[in-house]
């Protein structure tokens, strides 16, 4: 756990920087809070959240964050899943198209691929 509250605001954002910046396994691994001055207040920052808002902001195109939206709203998934749901926002993809997207999307970090049984992926 790291504690971002009191003073030395550089080292704070340096800290929280640093924890974006890490490889989304790592990230999933810290617990990074906060404490609202004057308050008895904890608060959570979640990190694996920021950077998935963040790589989705900056290398995702619309077919990409479709796609990832998708999976999110379910869960998990299968392609199969994922395809039809596509089809019924009126967007038409060949399965090997989805394989490279969702491939780049587990690649970033922003879902990952259950690979017990049927292929699956999960935010």
């Amino acid at each position: 756990m790291l504690d971002l509250g009191g003073g030395l605001r550089l080292l704070v954002i340096e800290a929280l920087i640093a924890c974006t910046m890490l490889n989304f396994s790592r990230a999933s691994n810290i617990a990074l809070y906060t404490v609202l001055e004057g308050r008895n207040e904890l608060i959570n920052i979640d990190i694996a959240s920021i950077k998935k808002k963040l790589a989705a902001s900056r290398v995702l195109s619309d077919l990409h964050k479709a796609v990832l939206k998708i999976v999110e709203e379910k869960g998990v998934a299968t392609p199969s899943e994922v395809l039809d749901k596509l089809r019924e926002r009126g967007i038409t993809i060949t399965k090997q198209h989805l394989a490279k997207i969702l491939t780049k999307l587990a690649n970033l970090g922003l879902i990952e691929k259950i690979e017990r049984g049927k292929y699956r992926y999960k935010p």
